[in-house]
């Protein structure tokens, strides 16, 4: 069994995150479970799944170390999508955004979900967190998954990039798989959460999850630490999860990508291109 998680809100579920419980159930077997923790007036949904309860298991976000989190620093503007600093020569505060980038608010559940998710009684010892803006595409099973998942010497598998956003790259986190045996698995996610417990997330960059587990995979790694890069050749692209062979199985609708309902990108939509292109050329012969 491997346990899959994800985190979303009642207004996140009816915009996108539906399809993602309906493709996992469409496509998934018996070996493999999806986790919910969710916020908000569930009742409705949970019964309207109710028939999967072997499936699919809804948990309430209830995190006191998150409380911590929003009752210090939920209000500011840092928190909710702005950069804040200080212009000398104007003598002025000067705010950029809205923007992702600082979404320290909105991108936090999927760190706290992870530390939830290791705590359950009844959970795999390896485990998935996955993007709700996500669909299955492809008959999946745990023997599929398990190549995506770190070995037992490794801590967490990850999507890196080395060339994006071309500012300052990051891994792109819509895919991880989390050692849960592992010896310092309870140090990392600790000290992932501490970002925003403690509001040292507020010194990076940017205020996001990837830039929080970059940052926390970095500083294990100086320890020794081993981690599995699952992008390959594909470190350098944008969207590395389409494009690796976990888009056998998956497809991230990140971003505008929702209201297409397909990523361009897509190692799938790029063969039946390709193919159309070559039908074309064949045309003119």
């Amino acid at each position: 069994m491997i346990d899959l998680i994800t985190t979303f809100n009642n207004e996140l579920f009816n915009e996108y995150s539906k399809n993602l419980l309906d493709t996992f159930i469409e496509k998934s077997d018996d070996s493999l479970r999806l986790n919910v923790f969710y916020e908000g007036d569930f009742e409705e949904i949970k019964n309207n799944y109710i028939s999967y309860d072997n499936k699919i298991r809804f948990y309430e976000f209830k995190s006191k170390d998150w409380n911590v989190f929003f009752n210090k620093f939920g209000h500011l503007a840092e928190a909710n999508g702005y950069n804040v600093r200080y212009d000398k020569l104007k003598n002025s505060l000067i705010a950029d955004g809205p923007s992702y980038k600082w979404q320290a608010v909105k991108f936090s559940y999927k760190v706290f979900s992870i530390y939830l998710a290791s705590k359950l009684e009844k959970i795999s010892n390896k485990i998935v967190w996955i993007d709700a803006d996500t669909i299955c595409i492809n008959d999946l099973k745990e023997s599929d998954l398990i190549q995506f998942l770190p070995k037992d010497d490794e801590l967490m598998s990850y999507l890196g990039r080395d060339s994006f956003p071309f500012e300052h790259p990051h891994s792109e986190t819509g895919f991880l798989g989390f050692n849960l045996l592992h010896e310092k698995f309870e140090a990392f996610i600790k000290t992932a959460t501490s970002f925003y417990t403690t509001g040292e997330l507020f010194a990076l960059k940017l205020y996001h999850d990837c830039i929080i587990y970059d940052t926390t995979r970095t500083i294990f790694e100086m320890s020794g630490t081993k981690f599995k890069n699952l992008s390959g050749k594909f470190i350098s692209e944008s969207h590395p999860f389409v494009k690796c062979a976990l888009g056998n199985y998956f497809d991230h609708l990140k971003g505008n990508r929702k209201q297409i309902g397909y990523s361009p990108e897509h190692q799938k939509y790029n063969q039946i291109s390709n193919e159309k292109n070559n039908e074309i050329k064949l045309n003119f012969v």
